[in-house]
């Protein structure tokens, strides 16, 4: 077992509460814990009771669903706000419009992976979350924060009076760009290409959503604390009352099947996403799986706040790789949480957009054969916890520069926490804040400053701060659960490898379903070969020291004796897979020979579940045509060998 450690910036004390340590301008790491929906004063996901029962009908089924929703949306609601959830039974439920929930207090549940929203139509989303209106601000109400300096983690602000304003309020804390700052960045003068726009102050006002705790004289307490440097040689700082009437809040949508029907491979097809939600609060997206969408499962913009968002799979669709495809679980609102999520053949799979303001928190998140980075993708996102995230492929923070149409400097104060990936780049701007890397497992490596020459010298690199670069035992071992659970009551960490058997449950449940698409049972088969392999090759890893089914591969193409760290699994899996997407019967041949390869570790339970691979294989070519390979029961064989055999540790999925 591996010796704990702590890190310098946020320690446990003899009492298991955390101390934070201040870098040279006062900031500490925020306390993340509080994000996410709360209801009734906890964070606890409420069970509205059942007041409606639907059965799906033959045909476009929006009508019906959309129906329910509007009528339960004109009834009174409880005392608490709420009005109850629509169940939809088991069944294929074709809509091919949009489903819409704009009011409070209405879940939309399924009965899990058997109730099948499918996408026929060409909507923007499958589902949106929406209220209508917009924040509105108290006229006569402005303060202006009077600090020379507020460090990162503060909750407290002075302003220059206090007056009207009372404990409860909502209030915006706002954070104007000027032209001070963004030459301090280098924003404003991004190395030009066709399509770049230098930022311009008009254009970042920054609006941090809080609400008063307390008042001491001048001195006010904020809800959540400050995550990027308040810092008067930049300009000044505002807070003002405001309200939001109509935003919908105590809403969610839960154990639902989502899928669209795949569209070839063009660029102006525009992104659907499976769920949608805006101009809202305090709702949550819970057991939900995303199948073929070419945009996002779940896409929270900028008016979502305190949503939470847990235990739900993307499986992406096959698209080009242009803006806003295949970005599995975006979020651009403030104050939310995502929690225990699955993305598999993504783009940016937990990623922020332009002017993402938190704190907000990614945890227990999974990618699986990633194409392209997670982490804050363009144009400044303030407050972004990266906690146990695991990825084949990159993490990312850094300044993209002069990349799309200029996405620059990507973040500040975002924190990964116990993260794993090929690789990690995190560099921090030169004003606001710092971005950070503790325990990251990977190779570290320079981003775009560094590899294009932007910055030619190492040492004026603008590196983050890294801790225990590939040094297990950190401890706590997830940040989020102990700033939200304190006193030392989080629970142990999860199984390692749950992410590749709850895939692999939902592509045997989706086989079983559509045993008839030959297509969609061979790309299923190609997938679970390759999460079979990568479990494998990561089992070796954990379970013993020799891996010769991988040197043997390395040895048909690559140095036998490339370390991991330089060829990493990520890029070996990604490498078959897209011989398997050109062509699967290539593909097969592929993973076949992969799979006979004789390796010495004979009783790793690896190599059991490899071969078995190799007898579905088999099996489809020889009998695919009448679906004895389902009737067969070998996925059947398959899960409980990925459950039991050692490779995948079984945990909570």
């Amino acid at each position: 077992m591996s010796k704990s450690w702590q890190s310098c910036r946020v320690r446990k004390n003899a009492n298991d509460a955390l101390e934070y340590f201040p870098d040279n301008y006062g900031n500490i790491i925020p306390d993340f814990g509080d994000v996410g929906c709360h209801y009734d004063g906890n964070r606890t996901i409420p069970l509205f009771p059942v007041v409606m029962v639907l059965t799906a009908l033959a045909g476009d089924n929006t009508l019906l669903i959309q129906d329910a929703i509007d009528e339960l949306s004109l009834r009174d609601p409880n005392a608490d706000g709420t009005r109850g959830a629509i169940l939809l039974t088991r069944g294929t439920y074709s809509i091919a419009g949009e489903i819409q929930i704009t009011a409070n207090g209405i879940v939309l549940r399924g009965e899990g992976c058997g109730t099948r929203l499918v996408a026929t139509g060409s909507p923007k989303s499958l589902i949106a979350i929406c209220g209508s209106g917009s924040r509105e601000q108290y006229s006569g109400s402005y303060k202006n924060v009077v600090d020379e300096f507020v460090p990162i983690g503060s909750l407290v602000v002075c302003l220059d009076n206090t007056t009207g304003l009372i404990e409860g309020d909502q209030v915006l804390l706002t954070v104007q760009a000027t032209d001070s700052w963004l030459t301090a960045i280098g924003m404003n003068q991004i190395p030009a290409r066709m399509g770049t726009k230098q930022w311009t102050p008009e254009n970042y006002r920054l609006d941090f959503e809080r609400s008063v705790v307390a008042i001491r004289g001048n001195a006010v307490e904020l809800n959540y604390p400050i995550v990027m440097e308040i810092d008067q040689r930049f300009g000044g700082v505002t807070l003002v009352k405001c309200t939001f009437n109509n935003r919908v809040n105590f809403s969610g949508i839960e154990s639902l099947q989502l899928e669209a029907v795949t569209e070839p491979l063009l660029a102006n097809i525009s992104p659907c996403v499976a769920i949608s939600i805006d101009k809202a609060e305090y709702c949550w997206i819970t057991s939900i799986t995303a199948l073929n969408f070419s945009g996002s499962a779940v896409k929270a913009d900028h008016l979502a706040k305190n949503i939470t968002v847990r235990d739900a799979v993307c499986i992406n669709a096959e698209t080009t790789s242009d803006t806003g495809r295949r970005y599995s679980f975006q979020n651009n609102g403030q104050l939310n949480l995502f929690m225990n999520l699955v993305a598999l053949r993504g783009r940016h799979d937990y990623v922020t957009g332009a002017k993402t303001l938190g704190p907000n928190v990614f945890f227990n998140c999974t990618s699986i054969l990633a194409n392209s980075d997670i982490g804050p993708h363009e144009r400044w996102s303030a407050g972004t916890l990266y906690d146990n995230v695991t990825t084949d492929y990159k993490i990312n923070v850094q300044n993209r520069g002069n990349w799309g149409t200029g996405q620059g400097w990507t973040g500040v104060t975002q924190v990964l926490w116990n993260c794993k990936g090929l690789s990690a780049s995190v560099e921090s701007p030169p004003v606001s804040g710092k971005n950070y890397a503790i325990g990251f497992f990977g190779q570290r490596s320079f981003g775009r400053n560094f590899q294009e020459k932007l910055i030619g010298d190492y040492n004026a690199l603008p590196h983050g701060e890294w801790e225990g670069l590939n040094v297990p035992g950190l401890d706590p071992w997830s940040l989020y659960l102990a700033q939200s659970v304190p006193g030392g009551n989080q629970p142990a960490p999860p199984g390692k490898k749950n992410a590749y058997a709850v895939v692999s449950r939902i592509m045997i449940n989706l086989a079983t379903t559509a045993a008839s698409d030959m297509d969609l049972i061979n790309t299923i088969a190609v997938y679970l070969v390759a999460i079979a392999c990568k479990a494998y090759i990561e089992g070796g890893q954990v379970f013993g020291p020799g891996n010769s089914l991988l040197n043997a591969y390395l040895a048909g193409g690559h140095p036998a004796d490339a370390p991991m760290d330089d060829y990493g699994m990520g890029e070996i899996i990604t490498e078959v897979w897209h011989e398997s997407y050109t062509n699967h019967h290539a593909g097969w041949k592929a993973w076949q020979q992969l799979c006979s390869q004789e390796i010495n570790d004979s009783d790793n339970g690896g190599l059991t579940l490899i071969r078995l691979i190799g007898v579905i294989f088999d099996s489809l070519e020889i009998s695919a045509q009448n679906a004895q390979i389902i009737n067969s029961g070998i996925y059947t064989d398959l899960l409980a060998r990925v459950m039991n055999d050692g490779v995948i540790d079984q945990g909570q999925s």
